[in-house]
């Protein structure tokens, strides 16, 4: 059920959905270096596909008695419900909704086409496109749990520098009641509280860890080492941003410098005396659309340097700020890669 979000739960889903999101931008850039058709269809089946994971994420669902928002329970510490909303078997699983079962119903109405999900909506239009919009879910379901513990692990140091400067009462009678003191223990204490969530940090980070020790390498998000020297996706975002502040001095009337005023008439072929602002305004905005198409493909083809494993580079820099925030509390910063639910499970 959705339901009007406070700050904090809205937070919680905005960082989730900005994860998921770069990891959906890399893995459209390695499908269409597969299958180069994916540019023209990938951005609105994204767009779709998104929407509807917000709305599983700002929904909530009920737990014995109360109910969570889930976008709010996977940036929390509450590791039953996490786990029952990645179990696939559990009722307050979000599987389904992000991976539409394939529809295998053989009797259907002559006169009726039954549209009810992505898959059988894409496969009316053309049916390989529907194979993409699941490729597409299962991408989103691959780096969910990651994401997740990457938004955590995000809101963790903000919520941490928050404690560190803005210790209140408001915070003390939180922690109180997270820490589950007794009354008589007093009110919790800004260390306390501190301890509390480098712990939970800590948790976090060796989760992260330990899924990327045991990834399977069709799962694996591949990134390429930017090149060195001038990148010329920014060379051509710098001509396109000059362009159009030129197009918009045109179009208020400012008159064109005698030199870029030679340079428009060469490249249109006409005496300068024949250049009028209707001539200046269509060369140059075929111009600036010509650069925003070779940007478009820049962005899309550039392959850049080696390949690296992204998330492991997510990894290495997730250890590195947790050590760093954790200087002077050394017995803390120690982590062990935590094995993964599912090796848990088979090992049980």
């Amino acid at each position: 059920m959705r339901r009007e979000l406070n700050e904090h739960q809205k937070r919680c889903v905005n960082t989730i959905m900005a994860n998921v999101t770069e990891y959906l931008d890399l893995r459209f850039i390695m499908s269409a270096e597969v299958n180069p058709r994916l540019r023209d269809i990938w951005p609105n089946l994204q767009y779709l596909q998104l929407s509807q994971l917000r709305n599983s994420l700002a929904s909530d669902k009920a737990w014995g008695a109360h109910r969570h928002v889930i976008g709010e329970l996977l940036c929390s510490s509450d590791k039953q419900k996490i786990y029952d909303i990645f179990n696939a078997s559990n009722q307050n699983s979000v599987q389904g909704e992000i991976v539409e079962k394939r529809d295998d119903t053989t009797h259907k109405t002559a006169d009726v086409l039954e549209i009810h999900d992505f898959r059988t909506l894409y496969g009316a239009i053309e049916p390989s496109v529907s194979e993409i919009s699941a490729v597409m879910q299962i991408y989103i379901w691959w780096d969910l749990k990651d994401a997740s513990e990457l938004a955590k692990f995000q809101l963790k140091l903000r919520r941490i520098k928050d404690i560190e400067s803005q210790w209140s009462d408001e915070w003390a009678t939180y922690y109180h009641q997270v820490l589950k003191k007794k009354e008589e223990e007093g009110p919790a204490t800004q260390e306390e509280a501190l301890e509390h969530e480098y712990e939970d940090m800590k948790y976090t980070v060796e989760n992260f860890l330990g899924r990327r020790e045991h990834e399977k390498g069709h799962v694996i998000i591949i990134d390429r080492k930017r090149p060195t020297g001038l990148d010329p996706a920014d060379t051509l975002i710098q001509t396109i941003a000059r362009e159009q502040v030129l197009l918009r001095d045109i179009q208020d009337g400012r008159e064109l410098d005698p030199a870029v005023r030679t340079q428009f008439a060469k490249a249109l072929g006409v005496q300068e005396d024949a250049l009028t602002k209707d001539l200046e305004i269509e060369y140059l905005s075929r111009t600036i659309g010509e650069q925003k198409g070779r940007l478009r493909r820049t962005l899309i083809e550039t392959k850049g340097g080696e390949p690296f494993n992204f998330k492991v580079a997510q990894a290495e820099a997730m250890k590195k700020k947790y050590e760093e925030a954790t200087l002077g509390r050394q017995r803390m910063s120690d982590l062990t890669p935590r094995p993964t639910e599912e090796q848990v499970e088979s090992v049980g």
